[in-house]
């Protein structure tokens, strides 16, 4: 990717990362012809420089894009947050803001966003979400994604480095419809013993949505080590129960169902789909009666929470969020996740292992000993459909976090617990 060049007219000789964050980030304004996006060089005759990245940490690997130029600016963006981060990249974060604040450069290569005139400036992702936030300005540090569920999301800051808020922009159906479920859960969640990012503002960028969401709290620290995870007190607060009801009136458990429905043909997933129908036909012709939530959060990680210095659990990154689900799917999916960080995999005793775990919340639900197994089968059933759902998209499958044969595995053990009454613990 040489001096000057163009991004909009030569998208093969970008390196991949960038090649898929411009598809994501600066696609809309690059169609009008008067933006480009460049790797060095000083702008050529007609051309200036309306924003400025270091590519970290290198161009065909970057993560994430650094905003450059501006001192504070950079050095915000490096150390905000450092408690939601595991030590090494912290400490690496931390080592290269101290070399920026002390009037250091950077050894990360820079990429350009040049316009030819104002109007062009104002046609970038950035400007729109400055205006929606009545703004002159905003900076960001963009994250790199490349997975089957990228999208763009950047962490903003002002120009004292100061935190903004975080936004996310869409730039395909699937995302579009992420950013949708998100600004829809952040404006009904409320703020009690479990607290979210309030809805700063949304709007559209060329035919996509975007949201911006408020900064948590400086001081608040991962959920992880000695931070206690969330209580099944949080969790309900984060998914209250509204009614009691058989899983055949659930809109969530009904959405999997209907999405299911449409999925294209895939030979991989030949074995899942048959077994996928079955659970959730067996799932919806039940008569229990089981607590039904406002919604579940639908990625509830340690990597998307945080404890403040009082102690107040803050959940972000509810795009996965659903309305209308059974109680304990937040509690099932943390206590999985928690495991494959370190390296477990999606597999059957990863899986009973959280249901197990989940016990408590399930149990302050009000979910009795035979119904349980009803809702781990709600959440294989789920799982499974998110990964067809993903695997039908862009990317493909992401068999680093599952694969069909494990699907398989799942669905048949979820299917023989619903109709047996399941083994889980009293």
């Amino acid at each position: 990717m040489g001096p000057g060049v163009d991004t909009s007219a030569s998208p093969a000789v970008v390196p991949a990362p960038l090649r898929h964050l411009v598809e994501q980030l600066w696609a809309p304004a690059l169609e009008g012809g008067g933006v480009r996006v460049v790797s060095r060089g000083a702008p050529s005759a007609g051309w200036t420089v309306a924003e400025e990245y270091y590519a970290v940490p290198t161009l065909d690997r970057a993560t994430m894009l650094l905003p450059a130029g501006d001192r504070a600016v950079t050095v915000g963006a490096l150390l905000n947050y450092r408690g939601l981060r595991r030590p090494v990249p912290n400490l690496q974060r931390t080592v290269l803001g101290g070399l920026v604040r002390a009037g250091g450069a950077l050894p990360f290569p820079r990429v350009q966003v040049q316009v030819h005139t104002p109007d062009d400036a104002a046609s970038l992702p950035l400007a729109h979400v400055a205006r929606a936030l009545g703004r002159d300005e905003v900076r960001a540090s963009v994250g790199v994604r490349t997975g089957a569920n990228r999208k763009a999301t950047l962490q903003l800051v002002d120009a004292e480095g100061a935190p903004v808020g975080f936004a996310k922009l869409g730039w395909s159906a699937a995302s579009d419809e992420a950013v949708h479920r998100e600004s829809a859960a952040l404006a009904a969640t409320a703020t009690g013993a479990a607290r979210s990012p309030g809805l700063l503002a949304t709007g559209t960028y060329g035919d996509h949505l975007f949201l911006v969401s408020s900064p948590l709290p400086l001081d608040a620290v991962g959920v992880r080590a000695d931070v206690p995870p969330p209580t099944p007190q949080e969790l309900a607060a984060l998914a209250p129960v509204v009614r009691r009801a058989p899983l055949r009136t659930s809109a969530q458990l009904l959405g999997v169902q209907r999405r299911a429905g449409k999925l294209p043909a895939d030979p991989a997933a030949n074995e899942v789909r048959p077994l996928l129908t079955r659970l959730v036909e067996a799932l919806l012709a039940g008569d229990v009666e089981l607590p039904i939530t406002a919604r579940w959060h639908g990625d509830l990680t340690p990597w998307n929470s945080a404890r403040d210095r009082a102690g107040v659990l803050w959940c972000w990154d509810w795009e996965s969020s659903e309305p209308d689900a059974v109680a304990g799917l937040d509690s099932i999916y943390w206590h999985v996740t928690v495991q494959t960080e370190t390296g477990a995999r999606l597999e059957v005793p990863t899986v009973q292992r959280a249901f197990e775990l989940a016990t408590p919340q399930l149990v302050a639900a009000g979910i009795p000993r035979e119904a349980r197994p009803l809702v781990l089968g709600v959440y294989v059933a789920t799982m499974a459909e998110r990964a067809c759902s993903l695997a039908a998209g862009p990317g493909g499958w992401e068999e680093e976090w599952v694969t069909p044969a494990q699907l398989v595995d799942l669905l048949r053990h979820a299917i023989d617990q619903v109709a047996g009454g399941g083994t889980g613990p009293a």
